[in-house]
């Protein structure tokens, strides 16, 4: 996973404009939109793997396609409340399944989940996507994947530096590095 920080100054301290979480052993949420309700998301994803933790013991990690469904759900039932909005936030979550294989899904603020081998989303989104078509390959190592993630963070947003791209990845083993 790469996104562009949209802080500028360095006055700014990163702790809170951070755009990608680790929500538990093996899975990793970003978002691109609106950062407090991509927050409020977040916690609400966080909470999720908390209780199926508490349900099914400590060393219990949802799966990957059960947190998704749970976050659509809530993105979708505020498509339809009164009195309040939907969210302003579509989100990629990345994570691990029970054989190994890496998994990631994109989810829109209407509340639909798509599964993909490679995705992008927010701004610049459309020429990452065209990048991605051209140049991604399965099962690549961590470090070239980083490498192409980088490079199409760099491409698809002027005026950008190493410095400026987060980026995260999850292996097998459940290792999450976000940095």
């Amino acid at each position: 996973m790469a996104t562009v920080s949209q802080t500028k100054s360095p006055l700014v301290l990163d702790l809170l404009t951070r755009k990608i979480a680790r929500l538990s052993d093996g899975i990793a949420i970003m978002h691109s939109g609106l950062a407090a309700d991509a927050r409020i998301l977040t916690k609400k994803a966080e909470a999720c793997c908390l209780g199926y933790k508490s349900k099914f013991g400590e060393q219990a990690i949802i799966p990957v396609g059960n947190l998704v469904t749970e976050v659509a759900s809530i993105l979708q039932e505020y498509t339809q409340m009164g009195g309040v909005r939907p969210f302003g936030a579509a989100f990629l979550v990345a994570g691990i399944d029970d054989d190994g294989h890496g998994l990631l899904y994109r989810l829109d603020p209407s509340g639909s989940v798509t599964s993909w081998k490679a995705a992008a989303i927010g701004k610049g989104s459309a020429e990452a996507e065209v990048i991605l078509h051209d140049e991604f390959e399965d099962l690549v190592d961590r470090d070239h994947a980083l490498e192409l993630a980088l490079s199409i963070a760099l491409r698809c947003s002027s005026g950008t530096t190493e410095e400026d791209v987060e980026t995260a990845y999850i292996e097998r083993g459940h290792r999450f590095d976000g940095g």
